[in-house]
């Protein structure tokens, strides 16, 4: 499975072709609940990107949050906070769940999510 951060799945639905392609060549793709919440957070209840929007999320998985991603967010924030600075609280959330789920994400934003300690970060 393959994590997309909320750039990629702009990029994807903006029809970014290198991003398209990327994409297609998995078997499965998610994303995490965050990145759901800053798409969402983004868009007009009843515009067209929302239905756009909404026909992308019904054909992906969405991945929650649970008990074991909070462990890996509290080990995430302590480390980041001892190692150089934080990254953003929806970035070490969107972190967590990919360490909690095994799962590399899918970003534009490598400097960022290459600070998470064993996060396999990927770029288009």
């Amino acid at each position: 499975m393959l994590v997309l951060d909320s750039d990629i799945i702009i990029d994807y639905l903006r029809n970014v072709s290198e991003t398209r392609r990327r994409i297609e060549r998995e078997k499965t793709i998610a994303t995490t609940c965050f990145n759901a919440v800053e798409l969402w957070r983004g868009v007009q209840p009843d515009s067209r990107n929302a239905q756009t929007l909404r026909k992308f999320f019904s054909q992906i998985s969405i991945i929650g949050f649970n008990e074991h991603c909070v462990d890996h967010a509290v080990h995430i924030m302590r480390w980041l906070s001892a190692n150089g600075g934080r990254i953003g609280a929806y970035d070490e959330l969107i972190a967590a769940v990919c360490l909690a789920e095994d799962a590399p994400i899918l970003t534009r934003n490598v400097k960022h999510f290459s600070k998470v300690p064993g996060l396999k970060v990927v770029s288009v």
